[in-house]
């Protein structure tokens, strides 16, 4: 059985908005997915539904969230880019950071 669980732009513009904040400077995209995956996957463990609802994808480096990676390229997912871009800057070369 497959559980399905909707994307939600906004906890994933919170979540990766608090690891920026705690990081303190740019941070290297691939880490911000990788540090939203690790959470995501602990939320689920632990509450039984992971923070974002967001599609876990594997990539080159490793699984990564669908959505977040989208957005972090500028690619518009659902209505949830405004949003991000309100708070997060677009990828700059290998970096992301705190608007």
């Amino acid at each position: 059985m497959t559980i399905k669980f909707r994307f939600q732009p906004e906890k994933a513009v919170e979540a990766a908005a608090i690891l920026l904040k705690l990081h303190g400077k740019p941070m290297k995209y691939l880490g911000l997915l990788k540090m939203l995956y690790i959470a995501d996957r602990l939320a689920l463990k632990t509450m039984d539904q992971p923070i974002t609802g967001d599609r876990y994808i594997s990539m080159d480096y490793g699984p990564v969230l669908r959505g977040v990676y989208d957005l972090i390229k500028g690619q518009p997912v659902d209505s949830a880019l405004p949003l991000w871009s309100k708070y997060i800057s677009p990828q700059d070369s290998n970096y992301v950071y705190l608007l």
